[in-house]
């Protein structure tokens, strides 16, 4: 074989070579891959902080908190935050939501709630009163209400059994409650969770407890 014919073949070996590498390099790095699903595309403005937990930050509500992307993943589907009309969806249109409402600045929160949802019902069928789970809420200057009734305990019908007299924003069996923070007395929230839990992949710095998204939740603007 000539020096020429020798120098060919070595030079086709090495461009074999060099694009075989480049084909195994592009294999490894797309299969080892962290894929951390985007949600700028839902949301008004989200900034990622990693794949445990992520900051959602909504320019609209004024509001943000953290959320788990893997629990409003499910059955493989990836529910980022979703804003539509006044609520915002965390873990599908289906799923837990928060509300926000407008009020007059000087009028107490649950006056604010009374005449909103109670007007021409009796107060001592439905009333307000702070939420037995107070202490879930970890932002300062925050307290929480709901709409309550008697607790049936008669026969065998279910402690709630009052609640449609008090109409769809009325304490049931699952986790819903009137959110109002003082510094921003021209407003207050619902917070619809229902039985299940959404982690917000936080912990509490003091107890180690683990953090769901709405006890994140924090008001900006």
């Amino acid at each position: 074989m000539s020096n020429r014919s020798t120098k060919l073949t070595y030079l086709l070996l090495g461009v074999i070579t060099c694009a075989a590498a480049l084909v195994w390099l592009n294999f490894v790095q797309r299969d080892t891959e962290i894929d951390v699903p985007s949600v700028e595309e839902n949301s008004k403005s989200t900034n990622q902080v990693n794949s445990t937990t992520q900051r959602y930050v909504s320019e609209s509500y004024g509001v943000a908190f953290n959320y788990s992307p893997s629990d409003v993943t499910f059955n493989g589907t990836y529910n980022p935050p979703l804003e539509k009309d006044d609520r915002i969806y965390v873990g599908g249109s289906n799923g837990q939501w928060v509300q926000v409402f407008s009020k007059d600045p000087n009028q107490s929160i649950e006056d604010a709630i009374r005449v909103r949802f109670l007007s021409g019902i009796d107060s001592k069928v439905c009333y307000v009163q702070k939420a037995s789970y107070q202490d879930q809420i970890k932002a300062p200057n925050v307290s929480a209400f709901t709409i309550s009734y008697p607790i049936n305990t008669e026969g065998e019908d279910p402690w709630w059994l009052y609640a449609d007299k008090c109409g769809v924003y009325a304490t049931t069996n699952g986790i819903s409650y009137f959110y109002y923070n003082s510094l921003f007395p021209d407003r207050f929230y619902y917070f619809s969770i229902g039985q299940y839990a959404i982690l917000s992949g936080l912990t509490d710095t003091l107890t180690d407890n683990v953090l769901t998204w709405q006890q994140t939740f924090t008001v900006l603007k």
